[in-house]
């Protein structure tokens, strides 16, 4: 992390010190700063990214500039072959994975980032390794249905970050926190 964005994180974390001094309640600003970083995240959506590139420091506070990589040529060709439109990204073909994202204010001082998804983990921060792949039916075009028996599978799944926040991110919540104080 770099010493701008460490000073940003500090200069953050002190203001919304002092507004917890100053209030009891504060759950009506914290459901604010919600709905910035859902903002956010629909954002790191619906531009492919805006990471800082190293998939090292994958966190909340890692965001930047950098795309998401590019699909795979061999990805590319699979969703061809399934009639999947290869231009809408892996995470954005149907929504489930943006919509599986929650943001809530958690008690008096926190705010709760959950995602329901079980793969959304490894879209974030990135997967290399075995899975198992269960039994199943297969379709081909053709509309024949042949079964495809159980098997371990080597991933490779680079990182994609949608749960980070920019500069511009963290400074609108600095903002919205200073607000309160004045």
């Amino acid at each position: 992390m770099d010493l701008e964005r460490k000073e940003l994180i500090d200069k953050m974390n002190a203001v919304y010190a002092e507004v917890q001094k100053k209030y009891s309640n504060i759950t009506p600003l914290l459901g604010t700063i919600a709905e910035i970083i859902e903002s956010a995240i629909d954002k790191n959506f619906s531009s492919y990214g805006r990471w800082d590139g190293s998939s090292s420091s994958v966190d909340l506070f890692s965001g930047g500039n950098s795309r998401w990589k590019p699909l795979a040529k061999s990805t590319i060709k699979d969703y061809k072959r399934r009639g999947i439109n290869p231009l809408k990204r892996t995470l954005d073909r149907s929504a489930n994975m943006r919509d599986s994202v929650n943001v809530t204010p958690y008690g008096k001082d926190q705010i709760s980032i959950k995602m329901t998804s079980p793969y959304g983990a490894a879209h974030n921060f990135g997967f290399q390794g075995k899975v198992s792949v269960v039994q199943h039916l297969r379709k081909t075009k053709a509309g024949k249905e042949y079964e495809v028996k159980a098997h371990t599978r080597e991933m490779d799944v680079p990182a994609s970050p949608f749960l980070t926040l920019t500069d511009d991110d963290i400074i609108e919540i600095i903002e919205e926190i200073e607000s309160q104080l004045f």
